[in-house]
């Protein structure tokens, strides 16, 4: 009896096991060679309220999962398959296909234009009715291309972009992008032409192709062909746009420095000189080749070439007012003896001409040699003018070189200060250099001794000239 009881027991617990089983079931994806890739949830579908979980009533009545049968559109359409549920009754119609179908944006690459964006998102939003373009107008999946003149027979995006149901194919800047093109000029640097501008007030039928190809590869035209009328020629002529004259317009000018070893960098400023004269043509390229060209010299520019063309004292200054052009700076001179010696440019400028000095008494390289005092006394470099009579002397030596106070530690007395100033009050510079004092830095020191048996300071302070360096020690030494 208690043997029969458990048999039966284990056997109500199997069956309430079985009942309890959940079958598994996973998405299928089919691949369509048109339409892309299509998923079927058999999650979503067993959840539907006519469904409830009851596989029968799909299989088999509809799918046989031995035969494993494919089925178009056509078939679907006729109440087969998925059509037999999605016939905008029981569920959504086949109609609605990207309910099913995916879709996606496609880049079409022109080599014209560049890349050409189709939005299916866009277009499906203003239709969601796809038939209205599959399979008539586009077959799904790859398409033969067809040519603008195709679309502007009515063919591919032309069924619909005709101008009365779309914008038309002639809107070619909704579909293709129009961006700015840079052209390398060598002569004058990159040139840009700027679409978005030209398209304001012309439409791309005025330029594509008749007067560009758009193939990105054209074939590049000169200046003397566009002033015969080919590419911006054809509009830039001075009455149908600015002419070609008004180069500024579209090609670049900078400002050019020129490197000039006599005399430092020297700048030429285009915008001066077309703010005179706005006609590149003045100078180009009769005057200056587009581009590098070989340097002139002052001789030749005296001779009327290059900048001499116009500066000649008539037409603009002229080329020997050197320092409208050429930079003259203070120059510094490290003297050993006596420290930086400054000549001020500005200074002599007031009151002579370049030309008085250079080449004649200066070469105007900067590695020019250096003259010493004793050359310059026999009228060398400063001293052809500074002779006592055309200007101050030589002689008056802090005119040009700095003088400063000099300290001298001592020991055992005191600090000592020699003050220029003072002595170059009372006497010149020559009365003790070199006769007493040396004039480099590293001059001998001198002891007390040694002046008192009148050198150095002993020279003058002996009592007679100046206070005597036996007994006024405060005079000079800091305690």
């Amino acid at each position: 009896m208690i043997r029969s009881l458990l048999i039966i027991l284990s056997l109500l617990l199997l069956s309430a096991g079985f009942a309890g089983a959940v079958v598994e079931v996973q998405n299928v994806t089919f691949q369509t060679r048109g339409a892309g890739r299509v998923v079927f949830s058999h999650p979503i579908h067993m959840n539907h309220k006519n469904m409830a979980n009851n596989c029968k009533v799909c299989h088999y009545g509809i799918y046989n999962l031995k035969k494993k049968t494919r089925f178009t559109m056509a078939d679907m359409e006729r109440g087969k398959s998925c059509g037999t549920c999605h016939n905008a009754r029981d569920a959504f119609g086949l109609k609605t296909c990207v309910r099913c179908h995916q879709t996606k944006e496609i880049v079409y690459q022109v080599k014209a234009t560049g890349a050409t964006h189709f939005s299916h998102k866009k277009h499906v939003a203003l239709s969601p009715n796809c038939n209205r373009c599959h399979p008539t107008l586009f077959a799904a999946g790859p398409n033969k291309r067809a040519t603008m003149e195709d679309m502007e027979r009515g063919k591919s995006c032309g069924a619909c972009h005709n101008g009365k149901k779309a914008f038309g194919v002639d809107k070619c800047t909704s579909c293709h992008p129009a961006k700015e093109i840079v052209f390398k000029v060598r002569e004058t640097g990159p040139t840009i032409f700027k679409h978005a501008q030209h398209i304001e007030s012309h439409h791309c039928s005025d330029c594509h192709t008749r007067l560009y190809d758009t193939k990105r590869r054209g074939t590049k035209v000169s200046m003397a062909e566009m002033e015969k009328g080919k590419s911006c020629g054809a509009c830039h002529n001075g009455t149908d746009s600015f002419p070609l004259k008004d180069c500024i317009r579209c090609h670049q000018v900078k400002e050019i420095a020129y490197r000039v070893n006599a005399t430092g960098a020297t700048h030429f400023s285009h915008k001066k000189h077309l703010e005179i004269n706005p006609d590149c043509r003045a100078c180009h390229p009769a005057v200056f080749a587009a581009g590098a060209n070989k340097r002139a010299t002052m001789e030749e520019m005296e001779n009327g070439k290059s900048c001499g063309a116009c500066h000649d004292g008539k037409n603009a200054f002229d080329v020997k007012s050197c320092t409208t052009c050429h930079p003259a700076g203070d120059i510094t001179f490290k003297v050993k003896e006596t420290g930086p010696t400054r000549f001020p440019h500005a200074e002599h400028i007031e009151a002579h001409h370049c030309s008085d000095c250079h080449t004649k008494l200066y070469p105007t390289t900067r590695r020019a040699k250096k003259v010493s005092m004793a050359e310059m006394e026999k009228g060398a470099s400063c001293g052809a003018c500074h002779n006592g009579k055309d200007s101050f002397p030589l002689k008056d030596c802090s005119t040009c070189h700095p003088t400063k106070e000099l300290a001298f530690e001592v020991k055992d007395a005191g600090n000592v200060t020699f003050s220029h100033k003072f002595h170059g009050g009372l006497y010149k510079c020559g009365e003790c250099h070199v006769a007493p004092y040396a004039t480099t830095r590293s001059a001998t020191r001198v002891s007390m001794k040694e002046m008192e048996n009148g050198k150095s300071c002993g020279v003058c302070h002996e009592g007679k000239n100046a206070f005597s360096v036996k007994d006024a020690c405060e005079k000079c030494h800091k305690m």
